[in-house]
């Protein structure tokens, strides 16, 4: 049996979002039959169990060159995640998701082979595969959720409290990362939601699945590219970190179904193209 070895971190500072996206990258490598196991915050210099013909992947904004390097020399496939165009990796392939990602001005270089943009959007496997939204008439659920950084948690706790003052006619759903819901239970909460205030990150790519309309704020440098190609698509509602009257606008905005019919399409049916099946074969 093939296998994949993929090596990320997480923590307070950086949070979930690199975790989440290793395991949505290992459920499709279990998909297409390989064997997959996630190492978190352990340099791939240090694991000692290597065998001949397995894969490598990187998720890191810590990690040395040099690491990228052993694991590219190591392995028969290495694969290096990428949001920011943050090292000149070796040879291998790079891998970065995000919607527009292949606008972006990574350089060739032999040995170098490159996944990018939407065909590539890594979520897990419970939200592979979902029926579109039914669009409420009117909303209900607000669903509110920033992220698992420090940062994040604080910000989400003010938009709570000024979602209570401005729109208390919505019940607010919340997502605490740090009491490790399931995936399932994301999907769950996301599919019960009528709208979602959320960051940036991964978690974008999770509520397009369930069709969800969104008001999207950055709150990372590494979020500009996947914010950018879904706005960009016509998919999310955009607002900038700070501007309360813009968030309440678009707030407002989403009271209207036809607006989030507009989003939720958009959105589910982008999640519908990715390539994934294929390119593990």
């Amino acid at each position: 049996m093939r296998r994949a070895l993929l090596f990320t971190e997480w923590g307070e500072t950086i949070g979930l979002g690199h975790l989440r996206r290793s395991e949505a990258l290992r459920d499709h490598f279990l998909a297409s039959g390989f064997e997959a196991k996630i190492y978190a915050n352990l340099d791939p210099r240090d694991h000692k169990d290597w065998r001949e013909g397995d894969w490598g992947v990187i998720d890191s904004y810590l990690l040395p060159l040099e690491a990228y390097e052993w694991v590219g020399h190591q392995t028969q496939k290495a694969i290096f995640l990428d949001d920011t165009l943050r090292l000149d990796y070796p040879k291998g392939v790079i891998l970065n998701g995000a919607m527009g990602a292949q606008n972006l001005p990574y350089p060739p270089k032999e040995g170098r082979e490159f996944w990018l943009g939407g065909d590539y959007t890594l979520v897990r496997q419970e939200f592979w595969n979902l029926p579109p939204k039914p669009i409420a008439k009117k909303p209900q659920r607000l669903l509110i959720t920033l992220g698992g950084s420090a940062q994040g948690l604080k910000l989400q706790q003010e938009i709570e409290a000024w979602a209570s003052a401005h729109f208390p006619h919505l019940k607010r759903l919340t997502l605490n990362p740090h009491l490790s819901p399931s995936a399932g239970e994301i999907r769950s909460i996301m599919q019960k939601a009528d709208i979602a205030i959320s960051g940036a990150g991964g978690t974008l790519n999770e509520c397009a699945a369930c069709g969800l309309p969104v008001i999207a704020i950055q709150i990372a440098p590494n979020q500009r590219t996947l914010l950018e190609g879904w706005s960009e698509l016509g998919a999310i509602e955009r607002v900038t970190l700070g501007d309360w009257e813009a968030l309440g606008q678009a707030l407002e905005r989403l009271h209207s179904p036809f607006v989030r019919q507009d989003l939720s399409l958009k959105a589910w049916q982008m999640m519908q193209k990715t390539r994934w099946k294929e390119i593990l074969k």
